[in-house]
């Protein structure tokens, strides 16, 4: 027997960005890269190149 599971997530809300702040962002999220899930990462570097 197998069980499917599935997690809904809400999207992301739309981002309202100078490209100075987008940018200080991408920088830190890659600085904080280390201490992150990779799918942390991705959905983050993915909610700011939206943009």
């Amino acid at each position: 027997m197998s069980v499917r599971t599935h997690r809904w997530q809400a999207p992301p809300p739309e981002l309202e960005l100078s490209a100075q702040a987008r940018a200080e962002l991408l920088g830190l999220t890659t600085a904080a890269e280390p201490a992150l899930a990779a799918r942390t990462v991705e959905r983050l570097t993915d909610w700011l190149h939206r943009g």
